[in-house]
């Protein structure tokens, strides 16, 4: 008998040997693929692919089962057919292999028939207290670990965000965007069927995971509602989780079931049981990252006060009612706030909480941000575009001859203005250990915006945001997670 297999799942993200059930020669082959991904990857620990018609896999001696390695490997990735998932599992067992990953489909997301070899194969495991991931799965990945076992080449950089869900394609998407944000992964796991281990089994595990500090989940539907429920309250205690739970509609939640042959549940039931347990559920990916990369480096705000450094009344107007909608309360400034802005900004400032500079600052950038956060009525700022950069940014044209030039120059300007005011907030809501979320949105081409925001996380740790939007919908969800904390620490 080997450990449970809530115990055995440190085997599946950092184990020291992996064989690979089904490694082939054949590039169309997926054991062929994923063994090269671990290669390639830089696994550091021992790989040992296992097929009887193979004596070398892309350089590794091939074993004709997994009972002939000479050692327990601590994880068996498994991609062989239906048919012989039985055997495999059984010999696992033999073996003593702490986890196994079911890449294989063809089991009970396809009806009653896949149904059966399921079951069969999956009591195996849970009689030997075998940790199982899948069927039905794309696999798993560990930065950390240098782990890259995984049907596609799929290489994120190690960070502090997990992912897991029930649907491989969309974790993939998942891992691009928190990349292409700047950002990492700490663990990444394609849950698929749930035959033995469900999702509910992962949170547990990485809320005391040291590399994590935030969790996205996908789900379609509940395997065992009332045990998600319980371990997710016990989980958001610790670290949050972001959740996009999907078939809402008949058509969705019966398309769900096709896909892993998870129920979906009344809607209704379901959002309010994840209130109850402190999960921020969101309604789409884009949402679902930019809440996820708010809690990597920004501290919990004390409250839901806000407030708002706008350079243009318009947009402090729409982010007023953008706020108000998220549940974040833009206050009134006090007395003593008001008189120091009133040192800092022109007089036709809005004396008002949005603060609309009217593009002109008498101060720095810095004292502006000190003053509001200094407030004992804010405990939070959302800094929407480059406050008092238009100045800084004309002196950049002098000399300018053309059009193309300006354009250039002007560019430039922005960009270096947006990198040294994201650092000056970087700095002070380290200082002040008050969120400061800023939009780094710009009349300039949006792709050189994606750039500097992607190298500026790169360095930092902390998120940019391209759209007030964006950092509103971030810290609604930062606002949210730091109530329920401080209610249920």
């Amino acid at each position: 008998m080997i450990e449970t297999p809530g115990d055995s799942l440190k085997y599946l993200f950092c184990p020291t040997s992996v064989a690979l059930i089904g490694a082939s020669g054949s590039r169309e082959k997926w054991g062929h693929r994923i063994l090269f991904n671990l290669i390639t990857g830089g696994f550091k620990g021992r790989i040992y692919p296992v097929n009887p018609r193979e004596s070398e896999v892309l350089g590794l001696p091939s074993f004709p089962r997994v009972t002939e390695i000479p050692e327990n490997p601590d994880l068996a990735v498994i991609t062989i057919p239906p048919s012989g998932m039985k055997q495999a599992i059984h010999d696992c067992i033999l073996k003593n292999v702490k986890c196994t990953v079911v890449i294989t489909s063809g089991f009970s997301e396809i009806g009653p028939v896949g149904k059966r070899l399921e079951d069969e194969f999956s009591r195996l495991a849970k009689d030997a207290g075998m940790a199982l991931v899948g069927p039905n799965c794309v696999g798993v990945l560990n930065p950390h670990h240098n782990l890259f076992c995984h049907m596609m080449p799929v290489f994120p950089r190690k960070g502090s965000v997990a992912l897991v869900g029930q649907s491989g394609s969309l974790l993939d998407m998942l891992a691009s965007r928190i990349s292409g944000r700047g950002m990492g992964v700490s663990r990444f796991v394609s849950v698929g069927n749930e035959a033995v281990l469900q999702v509910a089994d992962y949170l547990e595990y990485l809320a005391d995971d040291n590399d994590t500090s935030v969790i996205l989940a996908y789900v379609e539907g509940f395997r065992d509602g009332r045990k998600f429920h319980e371990i997710a309250r016990k989980a958001t205690r610790k670290k949050p989780i972001i959740l996009l739970k999907t078939g809402s509609t008949e058509v969705g939640a019966r398309a769900g079931q096709s896909h892993t042959g998870a129920l979906a549940g009344a809607d209704s039931v379901v959002d309010a049981a994840l209130r109850q347990a402190g999960i921020i559920r969101v309604e789409n990916l884009d949402d679902m990252v930019d809440a996820g990369l708010v809690f990597i480096n920004q501290p919990l705000p004390r409250s839901n006060r806000v407030g708002i450094i706008s350079a243009g009344g318009g947009w402090g107007v729409m982010a007023a009612d953008a706020c108000t909608h998220a549940g974040l309360e833009v206050v009134s400034l006090d007395d003593a706030t008001l008189s120091r802005l009133n040192n800092i900004l022109p007089d036709t400032w809005s004396h008002n909480n949005p603060v609309d500079t009217i593009a002109g600052v008498k101060g720095t950038v810095v004292e502006l941000l000190e003053t509001l956060l200094d407030s004992p009525k804010i405990d939070g700022v959302i800094v929407l575009g480059a406050i008092a950069g238009a100045a800084s940014m004309w002196k950049t044209l002098g000399g300018a001859t053309n059009k193309d030039d300006i354009t250039s120059k002007y560019t430039q300007g922005a960009m270096d203005f947006l990198g040294t005011s994201f650092l000056d907030i970087v700095r002070l809501k380290d200082q002040y250990r008050k969120p400061i979320l800023m939009s780094m949105f710009m009349p300039v081409y949006l792709g050189t915006i994606m750039d500097n925001a992607r190298k500026l996380a790169f360095d930092t740790g902390v998120a940019c945001y391209l759209s007030p939007a964006q950092a509103i919908n971030a810290y609604a969800a930062l606002s949210k997670y730091g109530s329920f904390f401080r209610h249920n620490r």
